[in-house]
């Protein structure tokens, strides 16, 4: 009964995963999705997932999450970025190019999103290998 969300690049070569939390509710995140679905269809720079809120809400325990669209960007299984952005999917191939440059600042994942962060990671684990 568990929903799964909507992986928008089945099979990257990447080891990044953008994870765009969103709700169908928000006209700003509904414009962005289509933005956000091409990239994912055009690049193969990361796998890209749509994690709504609310229907993907058993992913995300009691996280709150206050702004949208928030990324959640992996590299492997580590949050290496946590937080709202514009939605531009400018943004996102910014991000994914500091990160490969930099790495992520010290703890991008707040404290008290840790967990739901860990239990976004575990599911899309579980997901990729048996989903």
């Amino acid at each position: 009964n568990s929903r799964m969300p909507e992986r928008l690049s089945p099979n990257p070569a990447s080891s990044w995963t953008v994870i765009c939390l969103c709700a169908d509710w928000c006209g700003t995140c509904r414009d962005y999705r289509r933005a956000f679905e091409q990239r994912a269809r055009e690049r193969e720079d990361a796998a890209h997932v749509w994690l709504d809120i609310e229907d993907d809400s058993e992913w995300l325990g009691d996280m709150d999450v206050e702004t949208l669209p928030t990324l959640l960007v992996l590299h492997e299984d580590r949050p290496m970025f946590f937080g709202p952005v514009l939605p531009h999917v400018e943004v996102v191939d910014r991000t994914l190019r500091a990160l490969g440059q930099h790495g992520p600042v010290a703890e991008p994942v707040p404290h008290e999103h840790r967990d739901a962060v860990a239990r976004i990671v575990e599911q899309l684990r579980g997901q990729a290998g048996g989903g």
